[in-house]
């Protein structure tokens, strides 16, 4: 197996195992939602995203820029290919800062086990509804990362 081969093996797996699932997490959130298994499923979803989505998600990065070097693209040679670029550094910058430490704090606010009330409830809901819109914006780049890598549109 030459390297282009395994290069592309490493970069589809972690497409396909490391952002893949991320598309079950709204899924995941939403069966738990208003329920005694919301902070279960909010850990679930945080615990997949720090162990697998990111750790993979950067692999996808080393890999693909792997298969630029050995096939020797240039990073302005193909639009597709720099958007797609910029598209999934923004995503992952989006979820290192943003997305999974919203979720952590939805997990402390509701650590205790005791539905929140008051502020706190209100604090909560605002946290749930910046994690589903970041969960939204997420998976609509990853859709489109995935068209252009396919498609190559120009």
């Amino acid at each position: 197996m030459d390297l282009f081969g395994i290069l592309l093996f490493l970069h589809l797996f972690g497409a396909m195992a490391g952002i893949g699932p991320t598309f079950v997490f709204g899924r995941i959130s939403r069966q738990g939602a208003g329920t005694e298994h919301s902070l279960f499923a909010t850990r679930v979803v945080r615990l997949l995203t720090g162990t697998t989505a990111i750790p993979l998600s950067a692999l996808v990065l080393v890999s693909g820029i792997g298969l630029m070097v050995e096939q020797g693209y240039g990073l302005f040679d193909r639009l597709w290919l720099l958007v797609s670029i910029i598209l999934f550094a923004a995503s992952f910058t989006y979820s290192i800062t943003v997305q999974n430490p919203t979720l952590a704090r939805a997990i402390a606010a509701t650590q205790d086990g005791e539905p929140p009330a008051g502020e706190k409830a209100a604090e909560v809901r605002r946290l749930r509804t910046r994690i589903r819109r970041g969960g939204i914006y997420l998976r609509a780049t990853a859709t489109v990362i995935l068209a252009l890598m396919i498609f190559k549109p120009f």
